[in-house]
Formats: structure tokens, C-alpha cells, sequence
């Protein structure tokens, strides 16, 4: 499978031939409202159709609330997956991120089940 990488302020984007963004943040880092435009921006100009957005987090970091308003307004966003690592603080973010993202979204503990949850949304 083809894919793209990509080094963007937020962290590396990887962009898959399939219609699937993964992102993995820096640790620490504020992802913004201007970091989250960037990203969309990214995805639409990569992507001709829907596609699925995978937010990896190997590492922690924070999210400014707009962010989330921000990727619900977007037409071709299909999903939303976040993969926990065990982390409770991740566990705990991701039911937040359930009542706040107006996309379909889950929560997951690998890769590869987020991979084929949002493989459906793009069928």
C-alpha cells in the first residue's frame, strides 16, 4: 500500500492510498484551532473523497476544545478513531471526545482494528 508522510506542526501526518489519515503528536504538545485547519486542508487536497481520520496517540498531549468543532464541520471527514495505548487519561479523553466530535467515532487499543472500522465508512 502507498502511502504519504508527512512532518506538519502537530506531528506526523501519514496519508494512505485508501482514504486514511493517521496523525501521531509530539509529546506535550497544544494542538490548536490553526494546527487543526492545517490538517484538514492537508487531508481534503490529498484525499478526492471521503476519508477517515486515525489519531494515533503514542504520546500524550492536549487538544484545544475548537479543534473538535473544527473537524465535525468538515463534509468529507467519514470517522473518527483514537487509539489508547492503556493509558487511563486516554481512555478517559476519548469518552469526551464521543459527545463533543458530530462524526461517527471509537475508541480502540491497535492500529490495525481502527484501520478496519474506518475502512467501512469509506466503502
Amino acid at each position: 500500500m502507498s502511502e504519504i508522510t508527512k512532518e506538519m506542526p502537530f506531528g506526523t501526518i501519514i496519508l494512505r492510498e485508501d482514504s486514511i489519515a493517521i496523525i501521531e503528536s509530539p509529546e506535550g504538545i497544544n494542538i490548536d484551532s490553526n494546527m487543526a485547519h492545517a490538517a484538514i486542508n492537508l487531508m481534503e487536497s490529498t484525499f478526492q473523497d471521503n476519508y477517515g481520520f486515525i489519531s494515533n496517540n503514542v504520546n500524550p498531549y492536549s487538544i484545544d476544545v475548537e479543534v473538535y468543532k473544527i473537524f465535525s464541520k468538515s463534509q468529507r471527514l467519514a470517522c473518527v478513531a483514537t487509539i489508547s495505548y492503556g493509558r487511563a487519561t486516554n481512555d478517559i479523553y476519548s469518552s469526551f471526545e464521543k459527545l463533543v466530535i458530530e462524526k461517527p467515532n471509537k475508541l480502540f487499543h491497535s492500529l490495525a482494528e481502527a484501520i478496519i472500522w474506518a475502512k467501512s465508512f469509506l466503502e
